[in-house]
């Protein structure tokens, strides 16, 4: 298994309690997750055939998941995901949208000189109350 993983380019953990459970699978994934923390790399793939969650190191991955799906849609999502390479669509999309408006963003029908502050759109601050009369001058 250790030269199996030093010369694979993926590991790939199929997601179910089992798989979590066992103590052999376990050291596969944990190797794959040392030499990639972050999942930048890719080399490893989580992927969820079963209504399950995993918990700990593997939480916040994302995985493929392949819950509820014939096994053809199964077959088609999983070998789609597993493509390297930068995930483009198959046609470039329009830019920008023929015969479109431009859109309209919070804010943007305000003036600049509406953003200016003056005093007068502030009320006006407490008087602070008159000192003790121990403070107070003798008169």
């Amino acid at each position: 298994m250790h030269r199996a993983l030093q010369q694979s380019a993926r590991v790939l953990a199929v997601f179910t309690p089992a798989y979590m459970d066992s103590g052999f699978c376990q050291p596969e994934w944990q190797a794959a997750f040392a030499e990639d923390p972050t999942g930048e790399k890719g080399l490893l793939v989580l992927i969820r055939v079963t209504d399950f969650t995993p918990d700990g190191l593997l939480r916040g991955r994302t995985y493929i998941d392949l819950v509820g799906l014939s096994d053809s849609a199964a077959r088609d999502r999983l070998l789609d995901r597993l493509k390297t390479g930068r995930a483009k669509p198959a046609t470039a999309p329009v830019f920008p949208p023929s015969g479109a408006a431009a859109p309209v963003f919070p804010g943007s029908s305000l003036h600049p000189s509406s953003f200016i502050l003056h005093p007068s759109h502030f009320p006006h601050p407490p008087q602070p109350p008159p000192p003790p009369a121990l403070l107070r001058p003798r008169g």
